[in-house]
């Protein structure tokens, strides 16, 4: 289940309470309305003292009162990361790193400390489902996009070569559009209500 995004933690809580009233909210497996509920909070266990508070659960109520289906979805700030295992920090580093021109894999090794390749693919594969998006807020932004022809690459196939750059290209434009860049990701979250990176399919 897709995560709900807002802007601090503070404003996680009273919505949750009166979830209830919130028009048009639906289960996003069973499409019922009328059966979410609160589900508490969520934690972050991650650090050496008393876990903390990091955003709260929702739930399809599955008691017979309310006949949901048990699925919950989480409530997060803005700025945290969405099932997977980096702050959103990273996820910043690791655009950054492609922006510059490095490779897949070592912008991942930039933004994690970590040299696996298969999941280096695989946070480029999820930033590209996000392409359609960062298109449209460059538009919205007033930005222009023109890519540029990109260069003969003999261990490339040109339509894969031309789709890589084109979306780099893409990112930096939209890079480029932000005065400071460690907002980018958690305004993206906020404003599409999207992960900009998820390990969930």
């Amino acid at each position: 289940m897709s995560p709900i995004f807002f802007k601090t933690l503070e404003d996680i809580h009273p919505w949750s309470l009166a979830v209830r009233s919130q028009s048009g909210l639906s289960c996003e497996k069973c499409q019922k309305t009328g059966t979410i509920t609160p589900h508490g909070w969520l934690y972050d266990k991650s650090g050496d003292r008393s876990a903390s508070r990091v955003g709260k659960r929702i739930i399809c109520n599955p008691s017979p009162n309310y006949g949901g289906c048990g699925r919950t979805r989480r409530l997060l700030p803005k700025n945290r990361p969405y099932r997977i295992h980096a702050p959103l920090v990273a996820v910043v580093i690791f655009i950054q790193s492609l922006v510059l021109g490095k490779s897949i894999s070592l912008a991942y090794s930039d933004a994690t400390d970590s040299h696996e390749s298969r999941q280096a693919g695989r946070w480029w594969k999820a930033l590209r489902r996000q392409e359609a998006l960062i298109r449209q807020d460059i538009l919205e932004r007033g930005h222009l996009y023109l890519p540029e022809s990109p260069p003969s690459n003999d261990q490339t196939s040109q339509s894969k070569q031309k789709f890589r750059h084109r979306f780099r290209v893409l990112l930096k434009t939209w890079y480029d559009s932000f005065s400071e860049a460690e907002d980018l990701c958690a305004y993206f979250q906020m404003k599409f209500q999207r992960a900009i990176i998820s390990s969930s399919k």
